[in-house]
C-alpha cells in the first residue's frame, strides 16, 4: 500500500488497487512487475514533438466563449477546443519524471504538478532547472519558482513572452454527469498534444486537506500528470492527478479542482506574494566521504562518518562549533544514538557485533554488550540502553543501565523481537510471535503475514509489564508514541499516549514515511520521495515544511532542531539542519 513517488505508485489497497501517479520514470517498470501488473510504460525522454497544425476558425467566437468564466459558455466543438487550448499546453520534462504543464501566464508562468518537480532543486540557494517543450517543438529552461506540496501543485517560469494562456473556470459549479475533456502528453509520446473524454463521475475531498478533487472516467496516462482537465467550453477545471489501476478497476481517476489552485499558487501570484521554495537547511557537516544516520541530543551531534575509508563514529558540539571523534577504530561502528551526556552505537568485526557507550564529560569509551552473536542497533533514553540481540539463537531485546552498569533482558519468547525504541521507560519492539504460517508449506510473500496480528509490543520498565501495542511504532519521546500505518494515498500517522491509548493527533501524509522522529509537540517526517522534511505542531494541530532536499533520510529531532543527512552534490552524503519555526 505504498504511494512511491519516486517510484510513480500509489498504494496496494485490499482490493487489489494501485493508484499511480501519472508520470514516466525509469523504475516504473520495475515496481509494477514487482506487484504483478501487466503495465507497460516508457522511461525515456523522447524527441522534441513535431510541430503541431492548428485548426483555424472564428477566433472571436472562440475566446469568447474560452475567456467569459462570469456566465454560462456555449460549448464548443471538441476538435476546435484542442485546437485553441493546445498550444498552451506543455511537456515538463525531469532527469526523472515526465509530464504536463498548463500555460497560466502569457509572461511564462506555466502550472504543473508539484510531484514532477519536486526535488529539482541545486545548492547555494540555486532554483533547478527542467525542460520545457512548447506545442512548436521549442525547447525552454524553466525554473521551479513556486511549490505547493499539500495541493500537489507547482509553477514553472520560463523567460519569453507572449505566450498563449489557458481560461480557468469554475471546479465548485461542477456536478456529477459534466462532460470533461482531458488534455496531456501520454506516455510523453511525439508529437502534438492527446485528448480524451469522459463525465464527472463525483466530487470527493482530500481527508486531510478537504481540498476538491475531482473523479472522472476520462482516461489518464503516465504523462499526463500536470495537464488540465477542461469543461465542454474549454475552461480549465481541474489538474490532472493520479488513477486507480488494478483488477476489476476502471475509469477511475482524479484532478484537482481549478479552484484550489486559485486559493493556492495563483492567488499568491495574483495578490503579488513571493513564489519561493521551501530552505534547503543548513549544512553542518560537510566532509569527504558520507555523513549519514545523524542524531542529536541539545547541543551534540553524532553520526557515522566514511572519511576514513570505514565507518567511524564522529560527533559535533554545536555551541562551540567543535568537532570531536568518538570511535575511529580499524572496525565498523554505526548506529550511533545520543542522550545527554551519552553516546552509544554498535561496532562490527566480521559477523560479530557488540554495543558500546561514550561518555561526553569524559571523552571515554567503554563496552556495554559484549556477548556471543550480534548486538546492534542501540536506542538509549537518559540512562537506559536498549537494544536488539541474537546470542540465544533468535533475536531478543537486552537492556543496560548505565547507572548500575548491569544488564537485564526484556523480551525472552521464542519468536524474533527486533528494532527496539526507548522512551522514557517504555521499550517498544516489533515481535514476529504472532504471524502464523509454515514457510514450507506457503513460502510465497502472500502468506508470510497474518494481518491481523499483533506485532509490536511494548514494556514497562518501572512495572515490569509487557503488553500489545496496535500500531506500527515510529517513534516514542517519553510516553507519547508516533504511529504508522497505510492509507491509500501513503500512509496516516497517528500520536497516542502509550499508557492510556488515547488520541492526541491524526492526520494523513501524500506518500510513504521513511524517517519519523518526535520531541515535546513537534512531529517531524520525510516521505519516499525524500525531497522535503514535513513538521506538525501537536498544540496548534498544524502542518508546514521545514526545507527541502534531493536525497535525504537519517531524520532526528531535540528540542527546536532537526538533522537530516542529503546528497546535494556528487560527493556523498552531509549532515544538514534546520530549526523549526512554528506556524502561528
Amino acid at each position: 500500500m505504498k504511494w512511491l513517488i519516486a517510484a510513480l505508485v500509489f498504494p496496494i489497497l485490499a482490493i487489489g488497487a494501485v493508484l499511480i501517479v501519472l508520470w514516466n520514470n525509469e523504475v516504473l517498470d520495475n515496481v509494477l512487475e514487482e506487484f504483478g501488473f501487466n503495465f507497460e510504460l516508457q522511461s525515456a525522454k523522447s524527441e522534441a514533438p513535431a510541430q503541431t497544425t492548428v485548426v483555424q476558425r472564428d477566433q472571436d467566437v472562440l475566446n469568447q466563449n474560452l475567456v467569459d468564466v462570469q456566465n454560462p459558455a456555449t460549448p464548443i466543438a471538441i476538435t476546435d477546443i484542442v485546437a485553441f487550448i493546445g498550444p498552451s499546453i506543455v511537456r515538463i520534462l525531469t532527469p526523472q519524471s515526465e509530464g504536463t504543464g498548463i500555460i497560466v501566464r502569457s509572461d511564462g508562468m506555466i502550472l504543473t504538478a508539484n510531484h514532477l518537480v519536486e526535488g529539482i532543486r541545486l545548492p547555494q540557494e540555486v532554483l533547478g532547472s527542467v525542460e520545457v517543450v512548447m506545442s512548436d517543438g521549442r525547447s525552454l529552461t524553466g525554473r521551479v519558482v513556486c511549490q505547493d506540496p499539500n495541493a500537489d501543485l507547482a509553477m514553472v517560469y520560463v523567460n519569453e513572452e507572449g505566450l498563449p494562456t489557458v481560461s480557468l473556470g469554475d471546479s465548485e459549479a461542477l456536478v456529477p454527469g459534466t462532460g470533461v475533456i482531458k488534455l496531456g502528453y501520454a506516455l510523453n509520446l511525439p508529437g502534438s498534444v492527446s485528448m480524451a473524454t469522459g463525465i464527472v463521475s463525483a466530487i470527493r475531498r482530500d481527508q486531510t486537506s478537504g481540498m476538491a478533487l475531482i473523479q472522472t472516467d476520462a482516461p489518464l496516462s503516465p504523462g499526463d500528470s500536470g495537464g488540465p482537465l477542461l469543461d465542454n467550453s474549454g475552461r480549465v477545471i481541474g489538474i490532472n492527478s493520479m488513477k486507480w489501476v488494478g483488477p476489476g478497476i476502471e475509469g477511475i481517476a482524479f484532478a484537482l479542482g481549478v479552484n484550489e489552485a486559485k486559493r493556492t499558487l495563483l492567488g499568491d501570484l495574483d495578490q503579488g506574494a513571493d513564489c519561493v521554495l521551501p530552505p534547503l537547511g543548513v549544512p553542518i557537516i560537510t566532509a569527504i566521504g558520507d555523513q549519514q544516520d545523524a542524531d542529536i541530543s541539545g547541543n551534540i551531534l553524532v553520526w557515522t562518518d566514511t572519511r576514513n575509508g570505514n565507518n567511524d563514529i564522529l560527533g559535533y558540539d554545536l555551541d562551540a562549533k567543535r568537532e570531536f571523534p568518538i570511535a575511529t577504530s580499524a572496525a565498523e561502528q554505526q548506529h550511533a544514538r545520543v542522550s545527554g551526556n551519552f553516546v552509544v552505537w554498535h561496532t562490527c568485526v566480521g559477523h560479530r557485533c557488540d554495543i558500546y557507550g561514550y561518555e561526553l564529560a569524559s571523552s571515554k569509551s567503554f563496552p556495554i554488550s559484549t556477548a556471543r552473536g550480534v548486538q546492534q542497533f542501540p536506542k538509549i533514553a537518559g540512562k537506559i540502553v536498549v537494544w536488539q540481540d541474537n546470542r540465544n539463537g533468535n533475536w531478543d531485546i537486552y537492556g543496560y543501565n548505565l547507572d548500575t552498569k548491569e544488564e537485564f533482558q526484556i523480551s525472552d519468547d521464542p519468536a524474533d523481537q527486533v528494532s527496539p525504541k526507548i522512551g522514557g521507560n517504555i521499550v517498544i519492539w516489533e515481535d514476529s510471535r504472532n504471524d502464523q504460517y509454515t514457510a514450507s508449506l506457503c513460502p510465497g510473500p502472500q502468506c508470510d503475514r497474518n494481518p491481523d496480528a499483533i506485532r509490536v509490543f511494548g514494556y514497562d520498565l518501572t512495572s515490569g509489564t509487557e503488553f500489545p501495542v496496535p500500531h506500527t511504532v515510529g517513534a516514542i519521546d517519553k510516553d507519547i508514541v508516533v504511529a504508522i500505518g497505510d492509507n491509500p494515498l501513503g500512509d496516516w500517522i497517528s500520536v497516542f499516549n502509550i499508557t492510556s491509548l488515547r488520541s492526541v493527533a491524526a492526520w494523513q501524509t501524500r506518500g510513504d514515511v521513511i524517517g519519523l522522529g518526535i520531541n515535546g509537540d513537534i512531529v517531524v517526517w520525510a516521505l519516499n520521495n525524500r525531497s522535503n522534511i514535513y513538521a506538525y505542531d501537536l498544540r496548534s494541530d498544524t502542518e508546514f515544511i521545514i526545507a527541502m532536499g534531493i536525497n535525504l533520510g537519517g531524520l532526528a529531532i531535540s528540542g527546536n532542531f532537526v538533522v537530516w543527512h542529503d546528497q546535494l552534490d556528487s560527493d556523498g552524503f552531509d549532515i544538514y539542519g534546520a530549526a523549526v519555526t512554528l506556524v502561528e
